[in-house]
């Protein structure tokens, strides 16, 4: 189980995507914020509230992935970002097949992020 003070355990990038989200019988439309190996920001498109502890049902894809990831979520922080309400979920029982597609795919984000025009680092000797 993660802390629920727990905040940016892993990296994270940008998502943009929809994220399907049950919570107490009702299904909620997401926005994606960011996103990572251990979890996920997005914004309710309707405003929802959440309860910081509250286990959430989480379903979304990834570019180019032609199936869904789903997985239960434990909401860790709900805050305003950019003026929008914002929950912040901790993955809890991602399979770790999934958790490699995220891994991967935040990794090729963050390449992808990276200025190409600066050159890399080198060592001076």
């Amino acid at each position: 189980m993660h802390k629920l003070l727990e905040r940016r355990a892993s990296p994270r990038v940008r998502f943009v995507g929809a994220v399907l989200v049950t919570a107490d019988e009702r299904t909620l439309t997401c926005a994606g914020g960011d996103l990572s190996d251990s979890g996920m920001l997005f914004f309710p498109l309707n405003a929802a509230p959440a309860t910081v502890g509250e286990t959430v049902s989480v379903k979304f894809t990834l570019p180019r992935l032609f199936r869904w990831l789903s997985c239960d979520a434990t909401v860790v922080r709900q805050a305003l970002v950019h003026n929008r309400r914002a929950w912040a979920v901790a993955f809890e029982d991602l399979s770790a097949t999934d958790r490699e597609l995220l891994r991967v795919y935040v990794a090729a984000s963050q390449i992808a992020a990276t200025p190409a025009s600066q050159p890399p680092l080198a060592p001076t000797a």
